[in-house]
């Protein structure tokens, strides 16, 4: 089954998972209960014998994939220093200041997700046997998840528990070492590239194979693990694979610029390396939380329906509030290009760009906590994208790796394996898509800058600044001073302030804590063999 986009067959698939989800959840909840083998019950070694039943074992690895987005996108943006978190109160407000606890529900959720999709992979890994090129294929696609996921975790929380059976009678593992859960990156990614079971795309517009895991998405992941292990040779062979194969290219910017990302039209365009799939059904998509959470928080602005903005009219947008430090560095590229880049001008708008381009006006008396008057559009909720008859549906898909972070992983290998032409080479693509010069020689802090722009709020720049080394210093004080944009006095006119009222000094990254997040209390609280990360 090649194309996932086919609605009928997604909607077949979803069910059957759902049936095998249902199934096994009975499953584990009664084993040891009794040996007899109730009649009509299919056991877990009796299943997943056929193509179809790998096939539903896949469709559940997926859907755990969307299950994860609101909290991988809400959380690791959080986390950073693209954006504020507007909202008043919440959980995920702790993880923006650095003020988060063990049963912080944020951290729990996401750290329950990605061991959901590592329970996922392991029932297809070791109940699947890869005869036929269907199952060689699930094998394949649950390696390269199980791999992703344990990157996940262990860059987020370090020495986690490492779990690679499909089903024991008790999961209370103890942490692992960084080594061995490392290892095991490495192991389930490179078994997923050497399978011959993942397919590439036919050719750089084919928008069909890369619904589904390629050779080429599992190689990106394979050389980015490189990467931050500082293997920079393995890195290069794995990541130049990618860009030498010619599939892959920076997607044309067309008529809307970035702001195009967000719309269902470039759904598994040419960049596309991993993303959350959606159909246009309104019966699977109803509410779509993930796009209401971090599309532009189009509730406080008046003219959203007037024709002229794209943007849907009631969407929250708690992390669409762009921090200052971004902007700011966006303003300095500029003034040192002496050209306001095509990212920069559709990806980062400003109250005042939102009002003369799209017509858009805060409402009087109005005001937006966590904001300096600058929002990101990167993961905007558009009309064209809403599924009728619904509250909040949207078909279009969440990209959470695509080509520019391929090209950017590579010119960082590149440079720190001493091949300055390669890492100018993989830079100036970037540079030229974006608009900017093109330079002549690079440094790391060329990639940093490059980066940071091109992939604002794309979820990467926490883990790099970890793995940089450069999360105190950019992180210490945020939080502490809480940034409010808008109609704040009787004077009239939108200003920004920074109330005395809000300084909260127990804010911002802490050395010696926050280099890991904490596992959350509800783990421990059922699991007493793992041990809590330093400083919780």
């Amino acid at each position: 089954m090649n194309n996932f986009k086919n609605e009928k067959l997604m909607k077949k698939y979803y069910i059957m998972a759902l049936a095998a989800c249902l199934g096994l959840a009975s499953l584990s909840s009664c084993s040891g209960d009794l040996d007899l083998k109730e009649k009509g019950v299919t056991t877990v070694d009796e299943y997943y014998q056929t193509d179809d039943e790998a096939t539903s074992a896949v469709v559940t690895l997926y859907s755990r994939l969307h299950d994860l987005g609101t909290s991988y996108l809400m959380v690791k943006n959080a986390l950073s220093d693209d954006c504020y978190i507007g909202g008043v109160g919440m959980p995920i407000d702790e993880v923006n200041e650095y003020r988060f606890t063990s049963d912080n529900s944020e951290l729990t959720s996401l750290f329950q997700g990605y061991y959901n999709i590592i329970y996922a992979a392991n029932i297809i890994i070791n109940k699947v046997e890869p005869n036929t090129p269907v199952k060689s294929r699930a094998v394949a696609e649950a390696k390269y998840f199980r791999g992703w996921a344990y990157f996940e975790l262990t860059t987020l929380w370090g020495p986690v528990p490492l779990i690679t059976e499909a089903i024991r009678d008790n999961y209370r593992e103890s942490n692992s070492t960084e080594d061995k859960i490392w290892a095991q990156i490495e192991t389930d990614l490179q078994e997923a590239v050497a399978s011959n079971a993942l397919p590439s795309k036919s050719n750089v517009n084919d928008k069909d194979t890369p619904v589904r895991i390629t050779k080429e998405a599992a190689e990106a992941m394979l050389g980015k693990a490189y990467l931050w292990e500082k293997k920079y040779t393995e890195a290069n062979t794995q990541l130049d694979a990618v860009i030498n194969s010619g599939l892959y290219a920076m997607m044309p910017l067309g008529s809307d610029g970035y702001l195009g990302y967000a719309s269902y039209r470039n759904d598994n365009n040419s960049e596309v390396m991993l993303q959350i799939n959606r159909l246009n059904d309104a019966s699977a998509y109803n509410t779509e939380l993930t796009c209401m959470y971090v599309g532009l928080p189009a509730t406080n602005f008046l003219g959203t329906n007037n024709g002229r903005s794209p943007f849907y009219a009631e969407c929250w947008g708690f992390s669409s509030g762009t921090r200052e430090g971004l902007v700011e560095a966006f303003l300095q590229n500029a003034r040192k290009n002496g050209v306001d880049d095509e990212r920069y001008l559709t990806t980062i708008y400003s109250v005042q760009r939102l009002e003369s381009e799209f017509g858009l006006t805060v409402k009087p008396g109005g005001f937006f906590q966590g904001s300096v008057g600058y929002f990101t559009t990167k993961y905007a909720s558009l009309n064209e994208n809403h599924i009728p008859m619904t509250w909040a549906g949207f078909q279009q898909n969440t990209t959470l790796m695509r080509y520019a972070e391929v090209l950017l992983l590579a010119a960082e290998s590149h440079l720190m394996a001493g091949d300055q032409a390669g890492a100018l080479k993989y830079v100036n693509i970037i540079r030229q898509h974006a608009g900017e010069p093109q330079l002549t020689t690079v440094t790391l802090d060329d990639i940093k800058l490059e980066k940071r722009l091109e992939l604002c709020n794309e979820c990467v720049r926490y883990q790099d600044l970890l793995r940089w080394g450069d999360a105190y210093n950019e992180l210490k004080d945020q939080g502490k001073r809480m940034a409010y944009y808008g109609y704040l006095s009787d004077s009239g006119n939108l200003e920004l302030q920074y109330p005395e009222s809000q300084y909260k000094q127990d804010a911002g990254f802490k050395q010696n804590k926050n280099e890991l997040l904490p596992f959350p209390y509800a783990e421990m609280n059922v699991n007493p063999n793992i041990k809590q990360n330093p400083g919780y």
